[in-house]
């Protein structure tokens, strides 16, 4: 399996879906992670941080293109979601009342999505909140 985990489309959104104090958690788990470069210069974390902890950085493009799954601080275009491997699944904010379209390309190419605004905001689900 394959993860990826994308940056902001956003320049003023500096927030970073993966954090280096939680990547264990992931690489324990055997997979691959992949990172969009520079995922982390909001937080004051260098692209060396990351691949030392054995990710591996890569384009927007590659990412999309290569993951089983994709987290993401913001909704990603439609023209991102076409470039997604059928079956793949995104995980991140998506604004699904506002953001049909998004919702309707993932149905046609397939794509699982996961909308984090309905994770629950009660203490056993802060961890998961964004």
């Amino acid at each position: 399996m394959i993860i990826s985990a994308l940056k902001s489309n956003d320049p003023k959104d500096q927030r970073s879906p993966i954090h280096p104090d939680t990547i264990n958690t992931l690489t324990d788990l055997g997979v691959e992670i992949y990172f969009e470069h520079d995922i982390g210069n909001g937080i004051n974390t260098s692209n060396s941080i990351f691949e030392k902890m054995g990710l591996k950085g890569a384009s927007r493009e590659d990412c999309l293109k290569k993951s089983d799954l994709i987290i993401s601080n913001q909704p990603l275009k439609i023209s991102e979601i076409e470039q997604m491997k059928s079956g793949a699944c995104l995980i991140g904010m998506v604004n699904p009342f506002a953001n049909q379209e998004l919702i309707q390309a993932c149905a046609k190419h397939k794509i699982n999505l996961v909308s984090m605004e309905f994770i629950p905001r009660i203490t056993r689900a802060q961890k998961w909140m964004s």
